[in-house]
């Protein structure tokens, strides 16, 4: 099954096999969890991993770049982090898949639209009580407990935050799964109300999530660099500039372009205390940092989304 974008690309899934499964066994599963613990805890979060291999490889046309690159990893957030947990996973559980919803607040609306997915998790299907049970696996949203459903049923509530996380089943041919959390972790790591509902179809499994990935950046215009361990954030609206630096001892705000009005080694004692535990090279940061504006100008990114951040339509 292809899912065509306006643009002619598409994202492939194929109906997952639900003949032969193994029957749920619960000391997999806890260790499966223990997984998903140490990824969520552990994982810095970096959306700007995929620009800096941009920029490596950029000559005068970021375009042409963009086009002919061919990325081996995932480097959006929800996506690289489920697709190092797939690897996990399966040595435990056998097999599972990479299921992708439709995209609902990932970039602007018009992003997408444009998109038509966007949020990554992991299906893990088995057999319960004679029924089929599916088993979910967000490492994206930080959920430490899998949210296990039954073919059309819902989901019991899980504890997600100071809120819950669960599966609701609708009657939709194309989504047949609503995933519902309560609360959002900002980047300020506040916990806060919300009303997510991010539909979904457990019967198919995503397949060219390279592809999926990179087509991701042509709509994503808030970038970020997320230490959860350490209570860290860079994050960089792309389009308007604003800059966001936070730890627990402070919060910063930046206008991007106006920050790199200053040379790089002023620009270094700001970004400094930021960036003690992380394993990055602020010098090539601060290259990426430079590297926005023409990324930003190369045509690749939808103009709907750019037009969308400057009229505040998001």
């Amino acid at each position: 099954m292809k899912i065509y974008r306006d643009n002619n690309t598409f994202i492939l899934k194929k109906k997952i096999d639900l003949k032969h499964l193994d029957n749920y066994n619960e000391e997999k599963i806890n260790k499966a969890k223990d997984c998903l613990k140490k990824i969520i805890d552990e994982i810095v979060v970096d959306d700007f991993k995929f620009l800096e291999e941009l920029m490596k490889l950029s000559n005068n046309n970021i375009k042409e770049t963009y086009d002919n690159f061919k990325n081996s990893t995932c480097y959006n957030c929800c996506t690289s982090l489920s697709s190092m947990l797939k690897k996990e996973l399966d040595k435990i559980l056998g097999k599972t898949y990479l299921v992708t919803c439709k995209s609902i607040g990932f970039s602007t609306p018009n992003g997408d639209k444009k998109l038509k997915e966007a949020h990554t998790f992991i299906i893990y299907p088995c057999l319960k009580d004679n029924k089929i049970l599916f088993i979910l696996f967000d490492a994206g949203f930080r959920n430490y407990n899998p949210i296990m459903f039954y073919i059309n049923e819902d989901s019991d509530d899980y504890p997600y935050e100071t809120g819950i996380a669960k599966v609701l089943y609708q009657n939709n041919k194309d989504y047949p799964y609503l995933l519902k959390f309560t609360k959002t972790l900002k980047r300020n790591f506040k916990v806060e109300d919300a009303n997510i509902l991010l539909p979904f179809n457990p019967y198919y499994e995503t397949l060219n999530i390279l592809e999926y990935d990179k087509e991701c950046y042509k709509a994503k215009h808030s970038y970020k660099i997320m230490d959860y361990l350490n209570h860290i954030c860079i994050g960089l609206n792309i389009i308007s500039g604003d800059l966001t630096l936070y730890s627990e001892d402070q919060e910063e705000k930046y206008n991007l372009n106006h920050l790199l009005e200053k040379n790089d080694e002023a620009i270094e004692k700001i970004l400094e205390p930021y960036f003690k535990y992380f394993n990055k090279d602020i010098k090539d940061f601060i290259k990426v940092l430079h590297f926005i504006s023409n990324w930003t100008s190369s045509n690749i990114l939808y103009d709907e989304i750019i037009n969308d951040v400057k009229t505040n339509n998001y």
